[in-house]
């Protein structure tokens, strides 16, 4: 015991540690990139080398601030930095421009002009580049960053939630960085050409690790499988070479460039590849809401990028629309898993992210309603831009202040609110209460204990509305007003839970069996004040409790009732009263038997097993006689173990249901064939109908006690056993030519033979049974039964439900 708490204690200690290691590298990053957004313009240049040696600007990002300076493709760039252009490093090393603070260009239509490139403030940043370039990718990555948070806090010991969870983290660490490649920094550079590819082979891992559970083979091994590792690898360490040093040429940033690209190909394609093959195979049935979205948030998020950027990258080297346009709908994927974690169809996370949908749509129509009336007030002339920012500011705010509502409500509410507490500790002592009450008389006792614990009432009587009769049975103690009784008995669509108020206390109906409402009355409050709303639905929520148990109180008086009645009848118990016993009877056999089976038969295995080994082991060590002793040990254990067998297939036949009647007495007479010395000749007509498991274990049943009988008792030769069907009945003969009885003269033995309990047997499945015998003519029994039962009835002749045990 010692030994597993320290392992769980190291456990604990690792987890805590490598949890407290990722919040610090998530800080520390976070804090970086967002330094770099805000110190860093984006210039957003491309350029090359004419034949005299200058700069041609080839490209320019809608992004960027060149851009929004008014340079154009084709403009000549003589310095950058007070410096000749063709010596720029970042020039020379990626043909990009960036990072620079001044650029004198050359323009075709005007003098050469100096740009100026510098972040004063947050409110010099240009629109555009703060919501594509900052506001779109930190939403993005707090997005997936809380749902890390919480997947992480409720799933950590499942691997495949923290495999999930690393895939959630370099996406939106990917997302977040993805400015920082604009501007041609290391680390934004290593993530998007480095990390990025890894990506998709993540997700195949957790879901190759997840589906384990379900036996799902998510992607096979294979030849392209282990080339797309072995490719994704190599692409890592290279991009990681070019993005730290200057080693190669610049010719091989652009092969980099390309092997990136098609690593991001190939993943896409194999994670497109593998949830389109889970999802279309039938036997994924119930895994298949699951692998949908999975499907779809995936194809939404990266086809847009891979179609319109990456391919037309690769074959052209240029892009169809901007990359901060496309990235954006990478917001699909958080949205897609937080649909997975709502509905449960992913893990089972619990509280907020449950709630978040919850929160979400009753924080929308406020907080479209309070953005609406700041920006009308404001009278500004960028609506969308005001309204937006207001939007995102009151809408998180509302769903966070519900969340706090609910988390205050939870811990303080019962502090703040005492009488609504106690209401609630109230019913909690009343459910508990309700396990012990076996009778109505201690129903309505602990009913009415509990109310004048928590409410200080004047009187409570319980009574009886019979709408059928009109009338009212109530204590002679208790007063009601012609008034009250004409208002109780004018109600017509009275139920359980319905709350009457009466001149002097309130009728709660607490129960309702045909036309009689059983109810409680309830005086005014010792204090004169009124029932609040609180204790009206406790009312209400204890009467639905006291219903449910008052029916089956009900219902097993009945039950007496009606075995007391069949009991006392001179012609003894009734079939559906043998029914039950029966079935009761084989239930008792069945867990005997399971209980045998699992304990003392394993327990003989082992230790069997064990004596097997140990005389395996010391053949030569030991004695001649202790050995012989030790093999009539095994020899007995062997034995044992054969009859607990016997004994487990006897208390609960094998397949019984499964294999029919006939292949049931089949299997049942092969095995007696084995252990007596008479002949058993089985003839039988295949049965039109098809018999309960009730019948079968009856039939089933008799067999086997008067084979039984027939060994102990009938010193027979042969026996003959026919079992045939005619119309709706069965009909079975039992014949041997043993010794024979008188069965006049024999009544104690033939109880003893356990002939009553045949009789018992067929009566209780309203069949018929004789019996023939003469002393030294053998034995025979016929027995007819019906293949369909007739229903049960009361004594009161309504529709009983059936009380056998299946």
């Amino acid at each position: 015991m010692e030994i597993n708490s320290d392992r769980a204690d190291n456990q604990h200690t690792v987890h805590k540690i490598l949890f407290m290691s990722v919040v610090l590298l998530i800080c520390t990053f976070f804090s970086y990139i967002t330094y770099v957004i805000f110190t860093v313009p984006i210039i957003g240049l491309n350029g090359e080398l004419d034949k005299s040696g200058k700069v041609i600007v080839t490209n320019v990002y809608s992004l960027g601030r060149a851009y929004d300076s008014g340079l154009q493709v084709g403009d000549k760039i003589i310095e950058i930095d007070g410096k000749p252009a063709a010596d720029f490093h970042l020039f020379i090393k990626y043909g990009i421009i960036e990072k620079a603070k001044s650029i004198l260009v050359d323009s075709h239509y005007s003098e050469p002009k100096l740009y100026t490139f510098t972040v004063d403030s947050i409110s010099s940043i240009p629109r555009k580049e703060f919501i594509f370039g900052f506001v779109i990718p930190l939403f993005f990555f707090l997005s997936n960053l809380i749902l890390s948070i919480v997947l992480y806090v409720k799933c950590k010991h499942d691997r495949a939630a923290v495999i999930l969870v690393l895939y959630f983290l370099l996406i939106g660490f990917s997302y977040y960085a993805s400015p920082l490649a604009i501007r041609i920094d290391p680390i934004g550079r290593f993530v998007m050409s480095g990390l990025l590819p890894v990506i998709p082979f993540i997700f195949l891992y957790f879901m190759n690790v997840y589906l384990r559970r379900y036996n799902i083979e998510f992607i096979y091994r294979s030849r392209f499988t282990v080339f797309a590792f072995l490719f994704i690898e190599f692409v890592v360490i290279i991009n990681f070479i070019l993005a730290v040093t200057d080693v190669f040429s610049p010719k091989v940033f652009d092969s980099g460039s390309i092997l990136t690209y098609l690593s991001l190909i190939i993943g896409y394609g194999l994670c497109l590849y593998c949830l389109i093959d889970v999802y279309r195979k039938p036997r994924h049935a119930k895994l298949k809401p699951l692998f949908k979205i999975m499907l779809v948030s995936h194809t939404i998020a990266f086809t847009p990028f891979v179609i319109l950027n990456l391919l037309p990258l690769l074959l052209f080297k240029t892009q169809l629309v901007m990359a901060h346009i496309t990235t954006a709908f990478l917001i699909a994927l958080p949205i897609g898993y937080l649909y997975l974690f709502t509905s449960k169809k992913l893990f089972d996370v619990d509280f907020v992210v449950t709630r978040f949908k919850y929160y979400a749509s009753l924080a929308l129509i406020p907080s479209l309603i309070v953005t609406t009336l700041l920006v009308i007030s404001l009278q500004t002339e960028s609506y969308f831009w005001v309204g937006f920012k207001f939007f995102i500011i009151v809408y998180s705010s509302m769903m966070l202040l519900l969340y706090l509502k609910e988390q205050i409500d939870y811990r303080y509410r019962p502090k703040i609110f005492k009488q609504m507490y106690s209401l609630q500790e109230g019913l909690d002592r009343y459910s508990s209460a309700l396990s012990k009450v076996m009778k109505r008389d201690d129903l309505e006792r602990s009913l009415s204990q509990e109310i004048r614990t928590l409410m200080p009432v004047e009187d409570i009587y319980f009574f009886t509305i019979d709408k059928g009769a009109g009338s009212i049975e109530h204590p002679e103690d208790m007063q009601l007003c012609e008034e009250d009784r004409n208002v109780l008995l004018g109600r017509r669509s009275l139920k359980v839970a319905d709350i009457v108020h009466l001149e002097d206390g309130l009728c709660l109906i607490i129960g309702r069996r045909n036309d009689q409402l059983y109810a409680i009355w309830i005086g005014n409050k010792v204090n004169n004040t009124t029932f609040n709303v609180d204790e009206l639905r406790w009312f209400k929520t204890v009467a639905n409790y006291t219903s449910i148990l008052n029916e089956n109180l009900y219902l097993i008086q009945n039950l007496l009732n009606d075995l007391e009645a069949e009991m006392q009848k001179g012609r003894g118990a009734s079939p559906w009263v043998l029914r039950l016993i029966f079935c009761l009877s084989e239930n008792e056999r069945r867990r005997l038997a399971s209980d045998l089976h699992d304990s003392a038969l394993q327990d003989q295995l082992i230790w069997f097993r064990k004596l097997e080994t140990f005389l395996t082991d010391y053949k030569y060590e030991l004695s001649s006689e202790s050995m012989q002793q030790l093999y009539d040990i095994k020899e007995g254990l062997l034995d044992v173990i054969f009859q607990i067998r016997e004994t487990c297939n006897e208390l609960r036949p094998p397949l019984l249901k499964e294999l029919g009647l006939q292949q049931a007495l089949d299997s049942l007479l092969d095995h007696m064939r084995l252990h007596v010395n008479y002949d058993v000749q089985f003839h039988v007509e295949p049965l039109q109908s098809m018999l309960s498991e009730e019948q079968i274990t009856a039939v089933y049943r008799i067999v086997q006690e008067l084979l039984r009988n027939t060994s102990k008792h009938a010193q027979a030769n042969k026996v003959w056993i026919e079992l045939r069907q005619k119309n709706d009945q069965v009909y079975f003969t039992y014949q041997d030519d043993g010794i024979g009885m008188d069965l006049h003269q024999m009544e104690s033995s033939f109880n003893h033979m356990g002939m009553s309990g045949i009789r018992e047997r067929v009566i209780s499945l309203e069949g018929e049974i004789e019996f023939h015998s003469e002393k030294g003519h053998g034995f025979e029994v016929q027995i007819m039964l019906p293949t369909i039962l007739s229903s049960s009835r009361g004594e009161n002749e309504h529709e009983r439900d059936s009380y056998l045990i299946s």
